[in-house]
């Protein structure tokens, strides 16, 4: 928590300033092609945390309206996705439909939408099960499963 806050404060710090790269802590530099890559979709967004991640891609957490995204850019700044927080209430009628059905026993954490640059959206929604199983499904718009993923949060989006 402690480290979350620092980081958020040393960002918007960075941000604040006219450079052009971002040193994160122990973590290393978002390069400015990458920074331009997502400031040409979002340039009004200043309150960015950003991550490098194993394979060298980037992820970009931030916030819009209230709801939080993240981006994920390849090492260009190109996008390769957008992940944005939904609730229940807003999952396609085909999702809810099939998790209602299958897993009426489970409790739904968080959900997201993801979109990528093609326009093609899926949906990922945190399932809780009743022994404590937690694990993401992936699903299209109708309800059909692309992949369950463990995790051992069903609280995972951020």
């Amino acid at each position: 928590m402690k480290r979350s806050i620092a980081l958020i404060a040393f960002t918007s710090m960075l941000f604040a300033c006219t450079t052009t790269k971002v040193k994160l802590p122990g973590e290393g530099t978002v390069p400015t092609e990458v920074l331009n890559g997502f400031n040409k979709l979002h340039e009004k967004n200043t309150n960015q945390q950003w991550t490098i991640l194993p394979d060298g891609r980037y992820s970009v957490r931030y916030r819009i309206t209230g709801f939080r995204y993240r981006d994920l850019l390849d090492t260009r700044g190109a996008l390769i996705q957008t992940q944005q927080e939904t609730w229940q209430a807003t999952l396609p009628e085909g999702v809810n439909s099939f998790i209602f059905r299958e897993y009426a026993d489970y409790q739904i954490g968080e959900a997201s939408k993801i979109t990528f640059p093609d326009g093609e959206q899926v949906w990922d929604v945190g399932l809780k099960g009743p022994q404590g199983a937690n694990f993401v499904l992936r699903l299209t718009r109708d309800g059909k499963v692309i992949s369950q993923t463990e995790a051992e949060d069903y609280k995972w989006f951020m």
